[in-house]
């Protein structure tokens, strides 16, 4: 009996362990999700299990891209992730299948011990997912150009959600050639994976295409997607075709090249226009000379513009002009002699570099700050006559001009013809710088307008009596009553006076000119708002007033369209015009 007993306890025991240990071991009691998914589709996984936690992993195949739906945060594969501590649970991914061909997925639920710390491997349930490929896995790809624009890069941009990275291949063309910072600004090669590494699944890239043939060829830049690093899905890669032009050059020729002036005073500005066939650009050069300074009006768009100095002896703009083109030069003679300047056109190549063998030139004299530039328009109270007159000016200094001088009304300032009727002036007419004037002006006590005081001469350009009453500076004279000096001040005279005086244009006017001609002329405009409904009075000739000449020009026939070189510019039709119109 006693020997049946020992078996029987010992068989208990086991019995009672083994029903503990069945007690204590996790179990996977259900694990869901879908059967089929497309890809980019959202997938549940939900799971019961008896135990102390879990582990979920996923193993992904070649192009299987997992992230978080709620956070959209890469879901690791093939690694063992535990989303919460619950041992029942549940989590929604975003499956995407960027292969190309569709592909498997198993997924794992693995029980952890009642403690959670330890996977009981031995109790996982596997769970399988068919994903569909996506059809698009690069979602964008444009350029910024469908045409190559000689010596410029042309960019490409794409975009894609899941992919880790592209990479770009270009068509082979024996005449073509492209570079890119891809390759360190190197060649780059043709019908082959350009990058060693992959570029970003979202990013943009430029190539420098060049094309020495006569004609223009199509190229496809073709960008592919990673499946993963360094394996590519050529099926799904998208392509642009873009036309690379001719980038040989072609012969060129300056077909014009004109000034609106080739003599003008210091400060005045000049026109300048030009076309040059097969020029990618133009840009141009002022000789240096003694005391000259140059600055050029650079509209900016709109009515704002500004002004730039430039340099002699070099090539003045900064900003390259077009090919076909006008711009307005103002040139300042601060010495005491007449200088001529050559300003000449370059024409730019395909390349970038100037053509130095197609240039022209023109020649500007510009005549100094220190003889008169007279500040017309010209008030005449008067009836002119070519008759010389008597010089009244007896005391200039050092060339004194004899009293009797024989003198025509017009002569002023170093013209050297009259700009009332164009008939040469005498030597040394009316030439004396203002400083040199001297004496005082013999003026009754109610001195009535003096016709030909003009700017600030001091004394009439047509009877030589002296406009001031003493010079108060060498530069500066005061005003007599009644008497115009120049200065929108300058009138002392009564209102009935001013209104009878007939104004004269008689210089050229363009934008940078300045001077009581101007203010004169902005006044003339302003009265009628169709021509200047800006209205501006202040003796400086901007962009405003040459739209409102320009305005009168065109009304009045003397210009087509705002596109011919003179609109804008007072020039001798639209002075003409003008002095009919008084």
């Amino acid at each position: 009996m006693k020997k049946f007993i020992a078996p029987l306890i010992v068989s208990a025991i086991f019995i009672l362990f083994a029903l503990q240990v069945s007690a204590d071991t996790p179990v996977v009691h259900s694990f869901n999700v879908p059967a089929s998914l497309e890809s980019g589709q959202a997938a549940s996984f939900d799971w019961t299990i008896t135990g102390g936690g879990h582990s979920l992993i996923v193993f992904c195949s070649q192009g299987i891209k997992l992230r978080y739906a709620s956070t959209n945060l890469v879901f690791p594969c093939d690694t063992k992730v535990s989303v919460s501590n619950a041992a029942s649970d549940g989590v929604a991914l975003i499956v995407a299948n960027v292969s190309g061909n569709p592909r498997i997925i198993t997924a794992r639920i693995i029980p952890k011990n009642a403690n959670g710390a330890i996977d009981y491997d031995a109790g996982a349930m596997d769970a399988s997912i068919y994903v569909k490929p996506s059809l698009q896995p690069i979602s964008g790809f444009y350029t910024n150009a469908t045409t190559t624009l000689s010596g410029s890069e042309t960019k490409f941009y794409w975009s894609s959600t899941y992919l880790d990275g592209v990479n770009f291949k270009i068509s082979c063309n024996s005449s073509i050639t492209a570079t890119s910072s891809i390759v360190g600004g190197k060649i780059v090669p043709c019908g082959e994976i350009i990058s060693q590494t992959d570029l970003p699944s979202t990013g943009s890239v430029s190539f420098l295409f060049n094309n020495q043939s006569e004609s223009s060829f199509p190229v496809d830049v073709m960008v592919i997607p990673a499946m993963s690093p360094g394996v590519y899905d050529g099926t799904h890669a998208l392509v642009l075709t873009i036309t690379v032009a001719s980038d040989a050059q072609k012969p060129i020729s300056v077909t014009s090249f004109t000034a609106s002036r080739n003599k003008i005073f210091s400060g005045d500005s000049v026109l300048l226009s030009w076309s040059i066939v097969n020029a990618t650009a133009a840009n141009l050069r002022i000789s240096c000379a003694h005391l000259m300074q140059y600055q050029q009006y650079q509209f900016l768009g709109g009515v704002s513009s500004t002004t730039v100095s430039l340099p002699c002896n070099d090539f003045a703009s900064t900003t390259l002009l077009k090919a076909t083109a006008t711009t307005s030069i103002s040139f300042f003679n601060l010495g005491e002699y007449p200088q001529t300047v050559t300003v000449s056109l370059f024409a730019q190549l395909k390349n970038s570099t100037y053509d130095g063998s197609k240039t022209a030139s023109i020649n500007i004299t510009v005549e100094p700050t220190t003889k008169f530039s007279a500040s017309f328009p010209i008030n005449v109270a008067q009836p002119v006559s070519t008759a010389p007159i008597t010089t009244i000016v007896a005391n200039s200094l050092p060339t004194p001009l004899p009293v009797g001088t024989s003198a025509l009304l017009g002569c002023a300032g170093s013209y050297g013809f009259s700009i009332m009727n164009g008939l040469p002036c005498s030597d040394g007419a009316f030439t004396s710088k203002i400083y040199e004037i001297t004496g005082a002006a013999e003026l009754p006590d109610k001195p009535a307008l003096i016709p030909g005081c003009a700017g600030s001469y001091g004394f009439s350009i047509y009877t030589g009596q002296l406009c001031a009453s003493k010079p108060t500076t060498p530069s500066r004279f005061s005003p007599g009553a009644g008497v115009y000096l120049g200065g929108w001040s300058g009138w002392n005279g009564s209102k009935k006076a001013v209104t009878s005086v007939k104004v004269y244009f008689a210089r050229p006017l363009d934008i940078g000119s300045r001077g009581d001609d101007v203010r004169l002329l902005q006044s003339f405009l302003a009265k009628d708002k169709e021509l200047y409904p800006e209205g501006y009075i202040n003796g400086y000739f901007g962009l405003l007033t040459a739209r409102a000449v320009g305005r009168l020009q065109l009304r009045h026939g003397l210009v087509k369209s705002v596109d011919e070189p003179t609109y804008g510019f007072v020039g001798p039709s639209t002075r003409i015009l003008l002095n009919s119109l008084q």
